[in-house]
């Protein structure tokens, strides 16, 4: 019996090895691989150097649309890519929106063993409405931090002037003889 429990505990910790080996994580990055990547033909995804943010339109903005577009793309040896497809879109314009702004975004290649490779990842595009009471919120803070700036410039100033102000009218040392 006791053979039959060890048994089942390896045999439950390989599957479970498996299972994890075999199962892709997300990814925290703006680039993904669209296929699954293994260790014999490891690639390290295209990487974002530049990335201006996508306009968001007022219909979307007015229905408080959030989330990603995120489109498919075939990279070259270069960093170049062209969008294959959209993978999942928004609507609302944003499709169109994120596929205008990508043509602004620059990536560094996809590499294989430290060498430039083609690719095909795919890339998000996000897209987040600010909150407009922590936008206020920030608005008041550097409001504060403006006013705060000014006083400190006032207090420097101040500072100077009575410096001066001393060197005028110290007595003169006496003379060593």
């Amino acid at each position: 019996m006791h053979k039959f429990i060890l048994f089942l505990v390896a045999l439950v910790s390989i599957t479970e090895g498996l299972l994890n080996a075999s199962t892709s994580r997300p990814s925290t990055q703006n680039v993904r691989f669209a296929q699954e990547i293994t260790p014999s033909n490891l690639v390290i995804p295209p990487h974002v150097l530049t990335h201006p943010r996508a306009a968001y339109t007022d219909e979307a903005r007015q229905r408080g649309i959030q989330g990603n577009v995120i489109v498919q793309a075939q990279f070259d040896i270069d960093g170049n890519f062209v969008v294959l497809k959209v993978m999942k879109g928004l609507g609302y314009g944003l499709d169109e929106s994120a596929l205008a702004a990508l043509q602004q975004w620059r990536f560094s290649p996809a590499l294989r063993d430290g060498l430039p490779v083609s690719a095909v990842a795919e890339i998000e595009v996000p897209f987040r409405l600010v909150d407009p009471e922590r936008l206020r919120e920030l608005q008041r803070a550097a409001d504060q931090l403006g006013t705060w700036v000014k006083k400190r410039d006032e207090l420097k100033r101040l500072h100077q002037r009575t410096d001066e102000l001393e060197n005028v009218f110290q007595p003169a040392a006496p003379a060593v003889k």
